[in-house]
């Protein structure tokens, strides 16, 4: 699965009355290039996240990461939205990573505590994604 195809799985899955959720994607600089008429290079600020979404009255910043490893995570898969995520993290907000391995054929779901604690992580230290 390529990460445009895993946050649009995300989107559509997530943006659901039946899941009482609803999920907002933020713009970034892949999207305005898509955009772009002219063919310029558009460049945007760094968002926190790829969504904010609102579950059960609980609302996040969702980041959505796909990974060919075999063995589970590594820190270099999180260095984009680090400070961010700190940031939000600091101040009381919730961070929410859902990840896709394309060697497991799966979703695995992580906190942003559980990843700035330790993004070196295996596969089974994570939480399945069952959607």
């Amino acid at each position: 699965m390529t990460p445009t195809e895993a946050e649009n799985y995300i989107y559509n899955k997530f943006n659901s009355k039946k899941l009482n959720s609803c999920i907002f994607r933020f713009q970034d600089t892949r999207d305005a290039t898509a955009r772009s008429k002219s063919g310029k290079t558009v460049v945007f600020d760094r968002n926190p996240s790829d969504f904010v979404m609102t579950r059960n009255g609980v609302t996040a910043f969702v980041e959505v990461k796909t990974t060919e490893s075999v063995r589970g995570t590594n820190e270099n898969l999180f260095k984009q939205q680090a400070a961010r995520r700190d940031m939000i993290l600091n101040c009381g907000g919730k961070y929410i990573y859902f990840i896709y391995s394309n060697k497991n054929f799966c979703w695995f779901i992580a906190s942003g505590d559980f990843i700035r604690e330790n993004p070196n992580r295996k596969w089974n230290e994570f939480d399945r994604l069952e959607i």
